[in-house]
């Protein structure tokens, strides 16, 4: 069972419009989205006809933004003169080291290295 406790985030993200909406969009983006990847989402597919068995938000399993672990979001605020208000989005790219640190945190663990996701017992 993996259980994260504490998450630091850093994000680039050109001028900062809003801090409250881009605390929630990194919140949502690396937790929801990126750890939760690596250690709950999975897509189960119908090996007799090749459908998803759980393509909706009922039988996808997913947790509720309260179950996420403590975030503190850090902020590289750098104007980017070539975008509109000089600033980039977040959201998307904020999800992408989520599943690789979760995994890498489980092989410094247990000394397993797991390749791909959702990790479970039976991966180890």
């Amino acid at each position: 069972m993996v259980k994260l406790l504490n998450v630091l985030n850093s994000a680039g993200c050109g001028t900062v419009i809003s801090p409250n909406y881009l605390n929630g969009q990194l919140h949502g983006a690396l937790g929801a989205a990126g750890l939760d990847t690596a250690i709950f989402e999975g897509g189960m597919l119908d090996q007799t006809n090749g459908r998803m068995v759980n393509c909706n938000m009922i039988d996808y399993k997913w947790r509720p933004f309260n179950d996420l672990p403590h975030f503190d979001n850090m902020f590289m605020e750098t104007p980017i003169p070539s975008h509109r208000f000089h600033a980039v989005g977040v959201g998307e790219i904020s999800t992408s080291p989520g599943p690789g640190a979760v995994l890498m945190a489980v092989y410094n663990a247990i000394g397993v290295r797991i390749m791909d996701y959702p990790f479970t017992r039976t991966k180890c």
